[in-house]
């Protein structure tokens, strides 16, 4: 691998270093939601996952780039597993790309369908997993793996997560989870009455 191509690879491993710790902490929300029933997404989760949205996308040319250069080069070796290791994990990569633009909503690209969503979501849930399995199977077949530094990047990524899910598992949740919404499907909450009263509303 070329110096070029090193630096590339470092700035990916760097971006999904970050989308994991990222990804862990929305997932233990989700999960603290399902077991308390309070909802915990608060304006620091929205953040959390815009910061995820953001990572997605800056991670997808230089993932392209690299995959697509690295694969031109290693294309003929002889290594004949570790090619089809490398190809596995370009076309998971690429199931992991497309699913989560398919989750995105912008201006000019919408998809609303709610069985090509919740595909998408199940595609973009289950994809990372597959990813790392493939890529441990692609670095077995070359060069040695750096084993404890892959530990200790885990297990700071996951204790990091943890205290962040603890602090907000401190917090006070909304109870609301489970229950009729008077303004469904918005999910507005008005306090102090069901309903908010005509006369403020003819202010005007």
């Amino acid at each position: 691998m070329s110096a070029r191509l090193g630096r590339l690879l470092g700035i990916v491993l760097l971006l999904f270093s970050l989308l994991v710790l990222n990804s862990v902490y929305l997932a233990a929300i989700s999960l603290l939601e399902q077991v308390s029933g309070e909802i915990h997404q608060n304006y620091y989760y929205l953040l959390m996952f815009l910061l995820h949205l953001l990572l997605g996308l800056l991670i997808t040319l230089p993932v392209l780039v690299f995959a697509l250069a690295h694969m031109r080069r290693a294309w003929r070796r002889p290594n004949r597993y570790a090619v089809r290791a490398g190809l596995g994990l370009f076309f998971t990569t690429l199931v992991l790309l497309i699913s989560g633009l398919l989750l995105t909503r912008f201006d000019f690209f919408e998809i609303n369908d709610p069985q090509v969503r919740r595909i998408g979501y199940w595609l973009h849930i289950i994809s990372p997993f597959v990813l790392i399995w493939l890529f441990v199977l692609h670095r077995l077949a070359g060069r040695p793996i750096r084993w404890k530094t892959g530990l200790r990047w885990s297990l700071a990524a996951t204790g990091l997560a943890a205290v962040m899910v603890l602090v907000q598992a401190t917090l006070p949740g909304d109870s609301t989870v489970g229950k009729t919404v008077q303004f469904k499907p918005s999910l507005a909450i008005v306090q102090g009455s069901d309903v908010i009263p005509p006369e403020h509303l003819m202010t005007d």
